[in-house]
């Protein structure tokens, strides 16, 4: 019979009813990126508290300072750790989850690394492309874009992104060595905020 789900009668939908059975048989759904805008103006706040004391341990390693390193890496945890991720819905709160365990994961790497910095720079590139991934979703908070850069020459060759919020390199894998080995590659945006927030 007709009905909300089936206008023209007839049998459900495929794929909309399912047993048990068939359900456990399902794929998991990938995770998507969240949508950009909008997004709750207390949330962005948050996200933005996190992405400068990620500028800080930038600036920090750029300036070969390993201790005032570790401590904007510890900065970047208590910022992280104050995002209340229950003011994001649906794919979005899904999305930061995720992007939040990866940040989690490069900030216990650079803790455990004390003031050596050669292993802050290494845990500095998961912290780096995790946050990149997380503003790809959600846009750069705050009025004004965050930049992508990469050094082609980081870790042997491998090369290597960050995020800084100007455009002139200032390369956190090499500091003093090599400090302009890098390019803008991308731009990240500012996001509309929510109006109602």
């Amino acid at each position: 019979k007709p009905s909300m789900m089936s206008p023209e009668g007839g049998a459900m939908p495929a794929g909309h009813a399912h047993g048990m059975a068939e359900m456990a048989d399902m794929p998991m759904p990938e995770v998507k990126p969240a949508p950009a805008a909008p997004l709750p103006a207390a949330f962005q706040k948050q996200l933005q508290t996190v992405l400068e004391a990620y500028y800080a341990v930038q600036a920090a390693l750029a300036a070969d300072d390993a201790a005032q390193a570790q401590q904007a890496a510890a900065d970047t945890q208590t910022a992280l750790d104050a995002v209340k991720m229950e003011l994001l819905r649906g794919d979005a709160h899904i999305a930061w989850m995720a992007h939040a365990k990866d940040l989690r994961a490069a900030l216990d790497a650079a803790k455990t690394a004390g003031t050596d910095i050669a292993k802050l720079r290494v845990a500095f590139e998961p912290l780096s492309n995790a946050l990149i991934a997380a503003l790809q979703g959600f846009g750069a908070p705050g009025d004004t874009p965050a930049y992508v850069l990469h050094c082609p020459m980081a870790f042997e060759g491998m090369g290597a992104d960050w995020l800084q919020a100007a455009q002139e390199t200032r390369t956190p894998y090499f500091g003093s060595t090599m400090l302009k080995c890098g390019s803008v590659i991308g731009t990240l945006e500012p996001p509309g905020a929510d109006a109602h927030e």
